[in-house]
């Protein structure tokens, strides 16, 4: 997936004398409706209205102040049934096809690779992307007006993509796709980058591979982002608490492999997912961010904020989470840290839906 930005939320204004009419530009226009019966369990049918205004299907309501929200998306353009340029992409036959089938692709969005019998390879991020022409779309917008309203949609031509690169291979995994000079903004919403960096790593060693080779790397564990924080315990001053000096060096000896039988990659999760951000907002942070920050926050901004702290702050950041960590793995898995194993708290719970 490709994570475009294809949907915008419209605010409309209803008319206080008639709440199923909403303005635009200077005219009152009705509303769309359409009834819908609901079957529920233990009960009889729901009847339901749905609206509609010119931008959408109607989620919110605020009759008190007169405004509704409507959903504009992509998806409710002619031709845009999920996965329909699938059609055009199976006949697809050299590079050029590919590009013409790819101007078919509206929804998803999503990265296309591209490979052919005469070594070619590519790949198009595509989808149906709107020309905003004077927002952004990250906020809702005024939908009495056409100042907001898409006035088309970028072309494949004008999508970023990349045709038998000098290094030879392609690799995508959700992280943010656009080049450094590119002039349109598709999205703002990417996946942190480690999949790619990692896959990168292992292909740009410029080798033949096998089959056997690409099995590995499908499910390789090497963590890159463990590689970065432990990375930073290295210019801390080696004095410290025997529990901090334990674990600096359980993880400093570590080859970063989430293996579930590694004693350090236990340590390792407990400190980045339960430990390390309560102390950097808790001590770096003013408290009405805290909790905004503590849920969003994602790895490559936290590790760039920690790394930009003067050294006192960073090495307290560092120091004070790592020992939490330490402490609280004793809690979930006991006192003797060479018993530590990953696999002893990575665990997923298949459950059947009926089970309850």
């Amino acid at each position: 997936i490709v994570q475009y930005d294809q949907v915008d939320l419209y605010v409309e204004q209803t008319n206080p004398e008639n709440p199923r009419q909403y303005l635009y530009q200077d005219d009152w226009l009705d509303m769309e409706t359409e009834r819908e019966s609901i079957n529920v369990k233990g009960e009889g049918p729901v009847e339901v209205e749905l609206k509609f205004t010119r931008h959408g299907p109607i989620i919110w309501e605020d009759p008190k102040n007169h405004r509704v929200v409507a959903v504009r998306w992509v998806g409710m353009e002619p031709g845009t049934a999920g996965y329909l340029g699938s059609l055009a992409m199976d006949r697809v036959q050299d590079w050029d096809g590919f590009v013409a089938a790819m101007s078919r692709w509206k929804i998803p969005a999503e990265n296309i690779v591209y490979a052919d019998i005469d070594g070619d390879i590519g790949w198009i991020p595509a989808g149906l992307m709107p020309i905003r022409d004077n927002w952004l779309g990250l906020l809702p917008i005024p939908g009495h007006t056409a100042e907001y309203e898409w006035t088309g949609f970028r072309t494949v031509d004008e999508l970023p993509r990349v045709k038998n690169p000098a290094e030879h291979f392609v690799a995508t995994s959700n992280h943010n796709i656009l080049p450094r000079d590119y002039p349109f903004d598709l999205g703002f919403d990417w996946t942190p980058p480690y999949r790619f960096l990692r896959v990168h790593e292992v292909l740009a060693q410029g080798r033949k591979f096998t089959i056997e080779d690409f099995k590995k790397l499908q499910h390789d564990e090497t963590s890159l982002p463990a590689r970065r924080l432990i990375e930073m315990l290295r210019n801390l001053p080696t004095e410290g608490s025997e529990d901090f000096q334990t674990a600096r060096q359980i993880l400093e000896e570590w080859d970063k492999v989430m293996a579930r039988d590694s004693q350090a990659a236990a340590l390792y999760e407990v400190w980045q997912e339960e430990t390390i951000v309560p102390e950097f907002v808790a001590t770096q942070l003013p408290e009405e961010a805290r909790e905004l920050v503590a849920q969003n926050i994602e790895l490559p901004t936290l590790f760039d904020l920690i790394d930009a702290l003067p050294s006192g702050s960073r090495n307290q950041v560092l120091s004070r989470s790592l020992e939490k960590a330490f402490s609280r793995t004793k809690e979930l898995l006991g006192n003797d840290p060479k018993a530590w194993r990953w696999g002893s708290i990575h665990k997923a719970h298949f459950t059947h839906p009926l089970a309850s």
